[in-house]
């Protein structure tokens, strides 16, 4: 519901500035054919809760239909890049980045 979706959006006002950050960050790997999907905000508690990320806004990678991690929360740039890196170069093991 909207009343739902305003109380995300007040706990974590970041939530609206992860789809640049996601794509800038795509960017910097330019060797994967990156498909995105962006979850409504009613959705990202149930989806948080299947996935078991507990933090938001959260950024779900998967490779091959494979969960790889999650980066939850907000990082800086350079401690962004590390942990996508850790996600995409190694085997493909589920792991959550947090």
């Amino acid at each position: 519901t909207l009343r739902s979706n305003h109380r995300l959006r007040r706990r974590t006002p970041e939530v609206s500035d992860n789809p640049v950050m996601i794509a800038e960050l795509l960017r910097e790997f330019p060797q994967f054919d990156w498909q995105v999907a962006v979850a409504d905000l009613e959705q990202s508690e149930a989806i948080g809760d299947r996935f078991n990320v507990r933090r938001f806004p959260a950024t779900l990678v998967f490779t091959d239909g494979e969960l790889r991690g999650a980066l939850s929360g907000i990082h800086p740039w350079a401690e962004l890049l590390t942990l996508m890196r850790s996600m995409v170069d190694t085997p493909a093991a589920q792991e959550t980045v947090q």
